[in-house]
């Protein structure tokens, strides 16, 4: 098993891996944007719709970076993965 963080150019980069038979079993990152969406919500309540842009713009999002996503729709909570490109 291992942690590292790494000082990335948004916020702390961390990646957990864990090992089994000479081969990675699961590897976790958590990137700087994924830590910071959560802040939007709090940065976002009660604020004009057109200052939304500018808000967002200020965390410096990398949406490329984050590689899932929690969706809430009618009370219903999803996680939704980037899915493999299957060709």
């Amino acid at each position: 098993m291992g942690v590292q963080v790494v000082e990335a150019p948004r916020g702390g980069d961390i990646h957990y891996v864990i090992t089994g038979r000479g081969a990675p079993y699961r590897w976790r990152v958590r990137s700087p944007t994924y830590a910071n969406i959560p802040a939007l919500r709090v940065m976002l309540k009660d604020q004009p719709l057109a200052d939304a842009s500018i808000t967002i713009a200020s965390i410096d999002p990398c949406f490329s970076c984050t590689d899932r996503v929690l969706v809430i729709r009618d009370g219903r909570v999803e996680v939704m993965r980037l899915a493999p490109v299957v060709k």
